[in-house]
């Protein structure tokens, strides 16, 4: 591909967004005026002055996206788990604990990385304009880096599978920035005189494009290949020269696009804000009727005559001289002050509600607010109500984040941080050589995967309390051999999302299984040798009385 066909590729993609843009522009304006949807604004809004959003749509938002990290990626407790693909419990142990290894690497990593603080802003944009987007590499230092994308900066295609393989965005450089970055020998004529002018070096930005999208001539390693065998190509380039400034290749798709909902066959998301426009507005526009008429209520319009004009003290406590004739006609008087500020302000508060629902607020309220004492029951089954409501969008994070999962693993593999490969960590070409690292399966165990889980174990702690009163009423203890209570303690125990460091490992139940039979074994032996120590007893005692017979 020729420079022209990188601008062009850019500017379609860019032209199929375009029927977002002017939704994502009212979204941030109403909701959060400090989100951008331009690449390099020319202008930093002040503190609010002049942009009208709503405060409470602000919040809403806020405690969304919180919610989010809460119950999907939370910081304080371990939210997923790798398992190889097709992962069978009693399968290839070598292979099951490589991967156990690997997740407690890829924790590790991304808790002392800027994943989470990265990630906050990525559920900021997917909530607010349905699609979030988030860039992963790996520093000098072997450290993993992450970088938000903001919604509008870059426009996305898909694979026939429905996975994003194709992003351009659009960013803007000083001369010195893309001299640093590049070297001055990569840049175009017109970068270069920038750069060579002190005035013009550190102010006059420039434009460039960077295009992510497969390489028809990439092959599928994980590690030493040239950047133009790569999977997937990477190319910057500079629109003000029309000039490739720089050229090279990703192993993997480096870059998280996670979407609220789909919105059809688009590859861009729809969010909840989307559908709250309207009643956002709506609210808007009635708090500005309210404060009019709060002004209106505290400082009254009023009728005076024309030689009142000026004489009116409104002062507390300020006195008034008026004439006769001002006092026949009663003047001043207040004028224009019939609205009803109650109405208006129980209106408010519909709109409000109607927010609020929009962005599942309802659902995220804590149990403290409730006004009476609950059983643990009534909690669990309120709790999973609340993050329930979650799913669909819950179930489209997962879809979309297993390319960046890979990713991270990939990174972490080429830093050197994971364990010695084992054999099927690596995916294998028709000669059985391996090429690269397979895509994991992420057992989500955050909130919202417990919550599913726990309907599981609902149905298994009904199942088992049927067949336990079955079991007693028939005098059939072995009707309880029906369920593996291994399996079932290990389902109850991973849904109440119990600390994992505390669940006993393959090998320690083994050893604990080794030790009761031992312990089982040890006893039958005991009880037979003191039952052929009591029939020998009994059979010398037999002999004696014969004897003495």
């Amino acid at each position: 591909m020729e420079v022209r066909d990188y601008i062009a590729l850019a500017e379609n993609l860019r032209t199929e967004r375009a029927a977002f843009e002017g939704g994502w522009d009212e979204m941030r304006r109403i909701i959060m005026p400090r989100a951008t949807g331009n690449a390099h604004p020319d202008s930093v809004p002040d503190n609010g002055g002049g942009l009208e959003h709503s405060d409470v749509a602000n919040t809403c938002l806020k405690k969304l996206a919180s919610a989010h990290l809460t119950y999907i990626t939370p910081l304080d407790r371990r939210w997923f788990t790798l398992r190889p693909v097709g992962y069978q419990k009693d399968g290839n142990q070598l292979l099951n604990d490589w991967y156990s290894k690997a997740t407690e690497v890829k924790e590790r990593e991304l808790a002392v990385s800027n994943f989470y603080s990265v990630m906050h802003e990525v559920y900021l944009d997917r909530c607010l304009t349905g699609t979030g987007c988030m860039f992963a590499e790996m520093s000098l230092n072997k450290q993993l880096i992450f970088r938000h994308i903001p919604t509008g900066t870059y426009a996305i295609a898909e694979s026939e599978s429905g996975d994003v393989d194709t992003l351009v965005r659009w960013f803007r450089l000083t001369a010195h920035q893309a001299a640093q970055k590049w070297g001055e020998e990569a840049l175009g004529p017109k970068v270069r005189r920038a750069l060579k002018d002190q005035k013009r070096r550190y102010t006059d930005s420039f434009e460039f494009v960077q295009c992510v999208l497969p390489n028809p001539k990439g092959r599928l390693l994980s590690n030493n290949l040239p950047a133009k065998k790569r999977p997937w190509q990477d190319v910057i380039v500079s629109l003000d020269d029309k000039r490739i400034v720089f050229e090279s290749g990703f192993y993997e798709f480096p870059f998280l696009v996670t979407r609220f909902l789909r919105w059809g066959d688009s590859p861009y998301g729809v969010s909840p804000a989307w559908h709250a426009r309207r009643t956002i507005r709506m609210a808007i526009d009635m708090e500005k009727i309210l404060y009019t008429l709060g002004q209106v209520k505290a400082y009254p319009r009023l009728f005076l005559l024309a030689e009142q004009y000026g004489d009116v003290d409104l002062r507390a406590g300020g006195q008034t001289v008026i004439s006769e004739k001002a006092a026949s006609l009663k003047l001043p008087q207040e004028w224009g002050t019939q609205g009803q500020y109650d109405i208006g302000l129980e209106y408010l508060r519909g709109l409000y509600a109607k927010i609020e629902e929009a962005f599942y607020v309802p659902m995220l309220e804590t149990v403290s607010r409730i006004d009476r004492q609950m059983t643990a029951t009534e909690v669990a089954a309120r709790e999973a109500e609340k993050v329930l409501g979650f799913t669909p969008s819950f179930t489209l994070f997962v879809s979309d984040f297993r390319a960046m999962c890979q990713r991270i693993m990939a990174l972490l593999y080429r830093a050197g941080k994971m364990p010695d490969p084992v054999p099927g960590v690596f995916e294998v070409n028709r000669r059985g050589a391996p090429t690269r690292l397979a895509v994991p399966q992420v057992l989500f165990m955050g909130k919202i995967a417990q919550a599913i889980a726990r309907t599981q174990t609902d149905g298994l702690m009904t199942a088992l309390e049927s067949i336990g009163t079955l079991s007693q009423l028939t005098g059939r203890p072995e009707l309880l051999d029906i369920v593996n209570l291994n399996k079932a303690g290990e389902l109850i125990y991973d849904s109440k999302g119990a600390p994992m460091e505390c669940k006993a490992t393959e090998e320690e139940l083994k050893k604990k299984e080794d030790e009761r039979k031992q312990q089982q074994e040890a006893a039958l032996q005991a009880m037979l040798a003191e039952q052929s120590s009591v029939a020998n007893r009994n059979n010398a005692q037999a002999q004696q009385a014969l004897q003495a017979s």
